[in-house]
Order: structure tokens, then C-alpha cells, then sequence
């Protein structure tokens, strides 16, 4: 143990190069140095985007029932409308 804290530094120096280095007491390992795996940090733009689908389960429970029901009201007054407009587009003059 003597030996190993005077040459700290290069057991840590062979532990970055990629060795295990067992330390014994009296002859017998009691730990290791192991080199620890470097953390990356990512890159700019090497993230994804978070992109999130704004679904019914996601958006009824910001609003009230009263307003809930006149969203989908009004939703479905534009869908119904649109559908009419693409019929009138298709339909034989």
C-alpha cells in the first residue's frame, strides 16, 4: 500500500491507458483501479427534437368541460365544412 500511494500517479496514468491495476495488501488484491468510461457531452444540434402530438389526452385536461365540449363543437363545425367545400369542388357541374 506504501508503494502504491507513492506511485499514485502512475498507477492512475496506467489505469487511462486502458490497464486494471490490482492493489494488494500483504499479497492479497484488496481493490482496483479501473479506468472510469469518458462521459461524451453531445454536440450542438446532436440532439433530437422533442416533438410532442397535442392529443385529446394531452389538451382536455387544460380546459373546463363547457370549454372542452365547445372546441370540439367548433372543430367539428370546420371539419363538416370542409368536407362540404371538397364535395362542392368534386361535384359535376
Amino acid at each position: 500500500m506504501h508503494e502504491a500511494k507513492t506511485k499514485l500517479s502512475q498507477l492512475l496514468e496506467l489505469a487511462l491507458s486502458g490497464e486494471t491495476v490490482q492493489l494488494a495488501r500483504n499479497g492479497e488484491p484488496v481493490a482496483e483501479i479501473v479506468p472510469i468510461a469518458a462521459r461524451t457531452r453531445p454536440l450542438f444540434g446532436e440532439f433530437k427534437p422533442f416533438q410532442m402530438e397535442l392529443t385529446e389526452e394531452v389538451l382536455a385536461p387544460l380546459f373546463s368541460k363547457e370549454e372542452w365540449d365547445e372546441i370540439l363543437r367548433e372543430r367539428d363545425k370546420k371539419l363538416v365544412q370542409t368536407i362540404g367545400e371538397l364535395a362542392d369542388e368534386k361535384s359535376p357541374a
